[in-house]
């Protein structure tokens, strides 16, 4: 039997998710009723948060944008809100979380929502911080700049996984989002946050939106998984690992979901 769904607890409602990246763009001095084709969306300083650099939103021309032949007859959504930041974390928090996932031990990745397996598809390895992890001081400042740049309560986060990329090791093109229908609800966004330097390789590249992010040590990489509607997967959003060619890369992926996914009741189907 699976447990009744309270959608009255939603974090989000329809149009919250262009709302909460304009209140971003507010705090970093940006007029947000001026936004248009032809004035769009750049970025800024935003005091305790960083340097926000806007890389597509809602107000850029999505026919511009690659789209896979089957696709081509379809209606085009409108392009998500991709953010980065520099300067997210300081270079202490970057240590602490490699650290952390030193400890606690990396093991190969698995791919899955709630029953896990590895798969070609994915090398790298991975381990998670616990509620004990996340009680550490220095993740609980981290945990706490990422609630206020969302203005969603930690309730909300899995718990962060922290990933390491070796030479050679890759994630081949997946999407975040696990399912509308989950106790705790889909996932409606990632924060991914890179926590050293890569001697090269290991960008996070977006296909469909012409973009690859580069590993800069602190610096953190926001994007929607379910569109402003919440009535689906936000397409534009697949993305990829891309195999590092030299050094390590460490990260840490941050998924937010719609409902309590913290102290969720009904663990079998979260």
């Amino acid at each position: 039997m699976r447990c009744p769904i309270d959608e009255s607890t939603n974090i989000f409602k329809p149009g919250d998710m262009n709302a909460m990246f304009e209140r971003m763009l507010e705090e970093a001095g940006h007029d947000v009723a001026s936004f248009s084709k032809d004035n769009l969306p750049t970025g800024g300083s935003v005091p305790g948060i960083g340097e926000l650099t806007v890389i597509t939103s809602p107000y850029h021309d999505p026919s511009t944008y690659p789209r896979d032949d089957d696709e081509e007859e379809e209606e085009i959504s409108p392009l998500p809100w991709v953010v980065s930041i520099n300067g997210f974390l300081s270079d202490e928090e970057c240590n602490r979380l490699i650290e952390l996932g030193e400890s606690k031990g990396y093991r190969r990745s698995r791919v899955g929502v709630t029953v896990f397996k590895e798969d070609k598809t994915r090398t790298s390895h991975n381990t998670f911080c616990d509620k004990v992890c996340a009680k550490d001081p220095i993740v609980k400042r981290v945990l706490e700049r990422m609630a206020n740049l969302t203005g969603i309560p930690y309730d909300n986060y899995e718990g962060m996984q922290l990933v390491r990329y070796e030479p050679g090791q890759f994630y081949e093109q997946h999407h975040d989002e696990v399912g509308i229908k989950k106790y705790s609800g889909p996932r409606i966004l990632t924060i991914f946050l890179y926590l050293n330097d890569v001697l090269g390789g290991g960008g996070t590249e977006f296909h469909y939106l012409n973009f690859t992010a580069t590993p800069k040590k602190g610096s953190a990489l926001i994007w929607p998984s379910m569109l402003d509607s919440l009535e689906g997967r936000d397409e534009w959003t697949w993305h990829e690992a891309l195999p590092v060619e030299k050094g390590f890369k460490y990260g840490a992926n941050a998924w937010i979901r719609l409902r309590d996914f913290q102290n969720a009741k009904c663990r079998q189907t979260i």
